[in-house]
């Protein structure tokens, strides 16, 4: 069996020369540069079992690195080592096939233990990721299973626990913890915060037990984990609409009539369109609840889905608050995603029950107009919304 291949990609000689002496110890094959190009350069040189890479380089980042090697080794293994990891860099070396992370400083028998583990699975028929709930949240890994149309295997392993999450075709098939099987299960493996885990792609479901939307789960999950964190409160939710024989309105807050409220919704939606005429490259607009449902729409393309959109949106701005909460940053106002042919972009209204999206073509629209629209209507559109109160 020829000796694997490893190269080390890191701008610090220090990390360089430590990896070489561990894994030379071990009997690999080892070469080191510092530079990303240069690496690059090699990998059309010579085929590597396995890529050590920093994130941070002076040239070009890990990434970029790992997704270049991938066109000319489509089957070499990664290994980020960094000190600069953060969420979003761990999710896209995910969707990039990276099998494990590491940050500095770290010791070398963790280090060896990493690179061995790897190298053994390498020859598996299925894809293997490993990582820690810490490193990467259960919702970006349903996150980006979902949204690729992958079918795969998730096992999460917590204080002993053991939780199964099967994929296809962009949906949560089947989820099972230890005895337990069916949807109410993920509401348990959400809390989970700590925990190791392993996605193998290409393993079909053994049974479907899931048949609500993968972002419809993770909304509902979500809403759960608010409400026990959330203390004990005499405050009625003003974005509850069920009306029954016990239903008592908050002081100050008058039962509207079935008129009224038509009255309303018909402002909330010409308020929308006027906000969109000021919008050039205007794609879609929404108001959405928490809940993912989205009250009043506009669309110019008849090819949108408000509907999947709205879900979407309000998975990512209840991920986002959250963020927030747990480096304690306060309440977010707002929240933009760019992608190489739009803006899409998510302002909360009045109490944060309900949301504005905006999505707008990125050649024809100027992001600054887009924020200032929403800027500029977020306070009408929140006040035509029609509220209701329950005991």
């Amino acid at each position: 069996m020829a000796t694997p291949k490893v190269l080390i990609v890191d701008d610090d000689p220090n990390i360089i020369y430590l990896c070489k002496k561990l894994l030379r110890a071990a009997g690999l094959d080892v070469c080191g540069v510092g530079r990303g190009q240069e690496a690059i350069q090699l990998c059309r040189q010579t085929a590597f079992d396995l890529l050590l890479l920093d994130f941070k380089m002076p040239d070009l980042d890990g990434l970029e690195v790992l997704r270049q090697v991938r066109q000319i080794q489509p089957d070499v293994a990664a290994i980020f080592i960094t000190g600069y990891g953060t969420m979003e860099t761990a999710v896209e070396a995910m969707r990039l096939g990276a099998q494990e992370f590491m940050l500095k400083p770290f010791e070398g028998d963790v280090l060896m233990a990493k690179v061995q583990q790897v190298l053994a699975h390498r020859q598996e028929s299925a894809a293997v990721v490993r990582g820690n709930l810490r490193t990467m949240s259960l919702t970006s890994i349903v996150s980006i299973n979902c949204n690729e149309g992958n079918q795969a295997h998730l096992t999460i392993w917590h204080d002993g626990q053991r939780a199964d999450i099967f994929f296809d075709s962009g949906s949560i098939v089947h989820i099972a913890l230890d005895d337990h099987e069916g949807e109410e299960v993920i509401y348990e493996i959400l809390t989970w915060e700590e925990g190791t885990f392993e996605l193998r792609q290409d393993v079909p479901p053994p049974k479907r037990t899931v048949t609500t939307p993968w972002s419809a789960l993770l909304l509902e999950g979500l809403r759960r984990i608010d409400e026990q964190s959330a203390p004990a409160s005499g405050e009625v939710a003003l974005d509850e609409w069920e009306i029954g024989p016990e239903t008592e309105f908050t002081p100050g807050l008058e039962p509207e009539s079935e008129g009224k409220e038509v009255k309303q919704m018909a402002k909330l939606d010409d308020l929308l369109k006027e906000m969109v005429g000021e919008i050039p490259g205007f794609v879609a607009a929404a108001v959405i609840g928490t809940d993912g449902l989205a009250i009043a729409e506009h669309s110019a393309d008849p090819a949108f889905s408000v509907e999947t959109a709205s879900a979407q949106l309000a998975l990512i701005m209840k991920l986002v608050q959250r963020s927030a909460n747990l480096v304690n940053v306060g309440e977010v106002e707002d929240n933009l995603i760019t992608t190489d042919t739009s803006y899409i972009l998510t302002r909360s209204l009045g109490d944060g029950s309900y949301f504005l999206g905006i999505a707008a073509d990125k050649a024809a629209a100027s992001l600054g107009n887009v924020r200032l629209m929403a800027r500029q209507f977020a306070d009408d559109l929140w006040k035509a919304i029609p509220k209701r109160g329950r005991r």
